[in-house]
């Protein structure tokens, strides 16, 4: 009597992915090494790619990661030549309008230098850059962060897989601070909060913050950091206490400064050290605070 023996499901051998799934997989490990120019040229291949990149219903490009100007050597190719700034300016816009932000996972982020073409010796800083004076015009391009925070602040709501964001405010610190800045930063906040994902943190609050700030001390560029960006990253310390890994954060201030002039300042520094404090799961922590009183 012949014994039919059946076979198990585990020796049946698995099926090959189909040439689209074995292509998105090969993609999904070479993206993170490309720019996001380079995506795009890829996208523009062939269907398939179009098909695995861009997404259909917003047209924007799935990209892992972003970083230029400062962080890394990404942007390099703009780097190069004269009037730098003025492309790193439109380029960065640009590239925000075009990322499919549920698709990022990090992002890092540093603001140019903004050029002013009419500027006096005066108005130079110690590394020959423009020294922005409240209240003075001068003929140039666009100051970066009128373009550039607001697309970054407004995007950040639907980043739900960002791991990683460095942020880098030293130069958008430098600008006309006023009630616009103020909204941005609360929204930049308020959408950081909703990165559930985020486990590292890296973040340059320095300035000097040349503007007449009511609810200080009130006098010209005393205080060279922003204090509603620490407000604005409380809530995202304290949601994220059991989940961030790593937390950068520099800052500069003046020795003269008198918080005793501005109670709610002096708690508000409490708390958001306080907030740092208390994450549970951090394995590596950077504070960096520089008197730059002379």
């Amino acid at each position: 009597m012949n014994h039919v023996t059946k076979r198990s499901r585990t020796d049946v051998p698995p099926s090959p992915p189909s040439p689209y799934d074995a292509i998105k997989t090969l993609w999904s490990e070479i993206e993170p090494f490309l720019e996001i120019e380079d995506t795009i040229a890829v996208a523009q291949t062939c269907r398939t790619f179009d098909n695995i990149i861009i997404d259909s219903a917003t047209r924007k490009v799935k990209v892992s990661h972003f970083s230029v100007n400062g962080f890394t050597n990404a942007g390099e190719r703009i780097n190069k030549g004269n009037n730098k700034d003025e492309r790193i300016i439109e380029y960065i816009p640009n590239a925000l309008n075009r990322i499919y932000f549920p698709s990022i996972k990090q992002l890092a982020i540093s603001f140019p230098r903004t050029k002013i073409s009419d500027c006096e010796d005066d108005d130079l800083d110690d590394d020959g850059g423009i020294w922005y004076r409240p209240g003075r015009q001068g003929r140039g391009f666009e100051d970066g962060y009128r373009s550039i925070f607001p697309l970054l602040s407004i995007n950040l709501a639907y980043a739900r897989d960002l791991e990683y964001l460095a942020f880098d405010g030293t130069m958008m610190m430098s600008m006309d601070y006023g009630a616009e800045m103020s909204v941005l930063i609360r929204i930049f906040g308020r959408n950081l909060r909703g990165c559930t994902k985020l486990v590292e943190l890296e973040v340059r609050n320095s300035g000097p913050i040349l503007h007449h700030n009511r609810e200080m001390v009130g006098r010209w560029g005393e205080y060279e950091h922003s204090v509603e960006l620490m407000r604005a990253l409380i809530p995202t310390l304290k949601d994220r206490k059991n989940d961030l890994k790593r937390i950068a954060y520099s800052m500069t201030y003046k020795q003269t400064i008198q918080f005793r002039d501005c109670q709610w300042v002096d708690a508000m520094y409490c708390d958001f050290f306080a907030a740092i404090l208390s994450v549970k799961s951090l394995i590596s922590i950077d504070i960096c605070i520089v008197n730059s009183h002379h």
